[in-house]
């Protein structure tokens, strides 16, 4: 996560994952490795200080089956 807002306080959130970047006081970067859950499924993610209007989805898919014939 980068924030380039000077002055402004970001993270990433995604609480159902339990998981989330420090909170970055003006710019600054962080990274974050998740582990997806294993079942399909949707988790939304934040900025805490902003849910309002800085959130998305993200969406586990199933893996499809290997093909036999490749």
């Amino acid at each position: 996560m980068i924030n380039a807002d000077p002055g402004f306080d970001h993270d990433f959130a995604v609480t159902a994952w339990r998981v989330n970047t420090p909170v970055l006081h003006g710019e600054g970067r962080a990274s974050l490795v998740i582990q997806a859950p294993d079942e399909p499924g949707r988790a939304t993610y934040v900025c805490s200080m902003h849910e309002s209007m800085m959130k998305g989805t993200i969406e586990v898919i199933a893996s499809r089956p290997a093909d036999p014939a490749r």
